[in-house]
């Protein structure tokens, strides 16, 4: 395998995008606290039925990035849109946007 890992993640983020999960993996804890929260992302049903159950008991805005290759909008944003019945303010960035464009999610969130 190739030391360059944004080839390895066939470009889907970019290298200092991953490095900033290995730091997570690197921290005190060994990573473990990260990876009981990326474990915790259940696909079961009766974890999807507490999400929509949650997402129609409170106010909800779905802020996307246009340029996300590692949760696309056309797929996770849109499923994101069907759950929580609301439109997606869409902002331009990659995975961390909100790194890039926090006045720009600033602005979606005054907006409401």
């Amino acid at each position: 395998m190739s030391n360059d890992w944004s080839k390895w993640y066939r470009g889907a983020a970019a290298r200092a995008e991953i490095g900033a999960y290995f730091e997570l993996l690197r921290r005190e804890d060994a990573g473990k606290a990260f990876l009981k929260i990326m474990k915790s992302f259940e696909l079961t049903r009766e974890k999807r039925e507490l999400y929509h159950a949650v997402l129609q008991s409170l106010p909800v805005q779905i802020i996307w990035s246009t340029g996300d290759t590692a949760l696309p909008l056309s797929n996770h944003g849109e499923r994101a849109k069907r759950a929580a019945g609301v439109e997606i303010d869409k902002v331009p960035g990659k995975h961390f946007f909100q790194e890039e464009q926090a006045p720009a999610i600033a602005e979606a969130i005054a907006r409401v």
